[in-house]
């Protein structure tokens, strides 16, 4: 299982770790991500716990470095199945290189060792699918996009989107009273979790306590669950993002 962001792979990694078991019992979750804190080593004592783990959740940036080194990390190319989230990433400005780079440089080392995995690409936010196939069918026999419009809070958010140009808090202040007593929720998106935190303080604030809730990915799974619960029921309001 491929992260773009290494935060990203520890979530997945503990989520994963508590849910797993209980539907695979007899099977070794291993993540991987460089630190040292929860790391298993590096060189032979990876490339050991590599070997022994059926399920591997790890960053672009772990990826990267264990297909730099295939003579040091051989059981890397044992992967019968490639889980990449976030897919979308492979095109941003910033990191999207190293993430290209470092799912080319696996496929085609599998490639050449005819050991071609399933890959299952993932993302929310894909909106040049054809490339996407371009890109994926250079490595695999077959490239079948899926694509569908559920989510799990969509059915309770008001489709009014508006962008505005100054700051955050006052787009919120200057808006939330037209939607306020409309039926249905109002999602708020945010590009960090501090200005998350930040606006939902605000709407509380001023609209009273409980109106507004946080959900980010690095909240406990079980939170995460009850957030969608209690938007999709009405219990509050703004769910911001």
């Amino acid at each position: 299982v491929l992260s773009e962001f290494k935060k990203l792979s520890k979530q997945i990694a503990k989520e994963k770790s508590e849910e797993l078991p209980t539907i695979f019992p007899d099977k070794r979750i291993l993540q991987l991500t460089g630190d040292t804190i929860d790391d298993v080593g590096i060189g032979r004592k990876r490339d050991i716990a590599i070997s022994k783990s059926d399920i591997i959740v790890t960053s672009q940036e772990m990826l990267d470095s264990l297909t730099r080194k295939p003579e040091i990390y051989p059981s890397i190319h044992s992967t019968t199945m490639l889980v990449i989230d976030e897919i979308h990433g492979i095109g941003d400005p910033g990191r999207g290189g190293k993430f290209d780079g470092a799912i080319t440089r696996f496929l085609l080392k599998m490639k050449s060792l005819d050991k071609i995995p399933q890959v299952v690409a993932l993302s929310a936010t894909f909106d040049n699918i054809s490339n996407l196939q371009s890109y994926f069918e250079q490595f695999l026999p077959k490239f079948v996009i899926v694509t569908s419009d559920f989510s799990p809070i969509k059915a309770n958010i008001d489709p009014t989107i508006h962008t505005y140009s100054y700051k955050a808090d006052d787009v919120i202040l200057h808006i939330l009273p037209h939607y306020m007593n409309n039926p249905g929720g109002i999602l708020i998106m945010q590009l960090t979790i501090p200005g998350t935190k930040r606006i939902c303080d605000t709407i509380n604030n001023v609209y009273g306590p409980d109106i507004a809730r946080t959900h980010f990915s690095e909240m406990e799974l079980s939170d995460k669950d009850k957030n969608v619960l209690d938007f999709n029921t009405g219990t509050f309001k703004v769910l911001c993002s």
